[in-house]
């Protein structure tokens, strides 16, 4: 397959800190370069890890693997992905929808940058019950379910943050 450079960036207070991707199968950006700076993949856009100190967000952030999606593409499947993974949206906006038992898509909810999906799946290991499709072209940072796992049970005031955010849906 043919591999297309593209720098990316993220805006953080006032600073922009370049994200440099690459493509793969299926028009996907995957990045190639990894940051010792943890504001790399925008954490602090996140409540999740608003305020935790620079390691924390180090060692959470090595646990993560930034993609990029354009508009039409589908994140998370709703049945055909069995998957565990957690998402956190950097940039763009996705679209959450099922299909209603007798066909009709149901739109449900829409994500924007800062917010967090997948999660319910990989916290209760339950199939996925909605798709997650890309509106507009996203960036986005995806963290297996085992890493999500341990990063809100290591401490509890992780696991409170999470508390409170899916509170708050």
């Amino acid at each position: 397959t043919d591999q297309v450079s593209t720098n990316y960036g993220v805006a953080i207070r006032r600073h922009f800190v370049p994200i440099v991707c690459q493509t793969v199968g299926g028009g996907e950006l995957e990045r190639t370069n990894k940051y010792d700076n943890p504001e790399a993949l925008a954490l602090q856009l996140f409540q999740l890890f608003q305020g935790l100190p620079p390691e924390h967000l180090d060692r959470y952030r090595r646990d993560m693997r930034v993609r990029v999606a354009r508009a039409g593409q589908e994140i998370v499947g709703q049945e055909s992905d069995d998957g565990k993974d957690v998402y956190f949206l950097i940039s763009g906006e996705a679209r959450v929808s099922l299909i209603s038992p007798d066909g009709a898509l149901v739109r449900l909810a829409e994500f924007q940058p800062g917010e967090v999906f997948g999660d319910l799946s990989a916290i209760d290991d339950v199939p996925r019950s909605a798709a997650v499709e890309v509106v507009q072209t996203c960036r986005y940072a995806v963290m297996s379910q085992d890493a999500f796992i341990r990063m809100i049970t290591g401490t509890p005031e992780m696991a409170l943050r999470m508390l409170r955010i899916v509170a708050s849906r």
